[in-house]
């Protein structure tokens, strides 16, 4: 794992009102039959990220490029099941090689995702939920860079 991703990882703090929510570590067998689900191997990054760490459902609130303050929330592994074969714009982004690792937890709900081809660091995407079912158009039209790096993501974080 990116020594960097994985010092913040070691610190991250969930925002005061999610106390609750602090994040669970997910089981490797678990994590077995997601990767069996979606017939893909997850980097080992990755794995080490959800097994590793309690990062599960975890709620933290950051400061994204572009100033504003956003809040994410990470996903279990059924929720990255659900967002990859039945939740748009998950099903739709999957085959270009994007995975959803969280949504926002506020009202929009829009999920966050990284690419599974971007190193152990990745860009954090969010894309908004719409009409759309072209993929490219789903990028092209609905996707933000919230963040350079999911290092980047936890290092910005804030409990305001």
């Amino acid at each position: 794992m990116n020594a960097e991703l994985e010092q913040y990882l070691k610190l991250a703090v969930p925002s005061d009102e999610h106390v609750a929510l602090r994040g669970k570590r997910l089981s490797e067998a678990a994590f077995n039959t997601l990767e069996e689900e979606l017939k893909l191997l997850f980097p080992p990054w990755l794995r080490d990220m959800f097994l590793n760490y309690p990062i599960a459902n975890l709620i933290l609130r950051f400061q994204s490029k572009t100033g504003e303050i956003n809040a994410i929330q990470f996903y279990d592994f059924d929720e990255i099941s659900d967002s990859y074969f039945r939740l748009s714009p998950g099903n739709f982004v999957a085959p270009l090689g994007y995975i959803a690792i969280a949504d926002d937890p506020r009202e929009n709900g829009n999920t966050y995702f990284i690419r599974l081809d971007q190193g152990e660091n990745p860009p954090v995407y969010q894309i908004a939920h719409g009409p759309a079912t072209d993929p490219a158009e789903i990028l092209r039209s609905k996707t933000t860079l919230v963040a350079d790096s999911l290092s980047t993501l936890f290092e910005n974080q804030t409990t305001s």
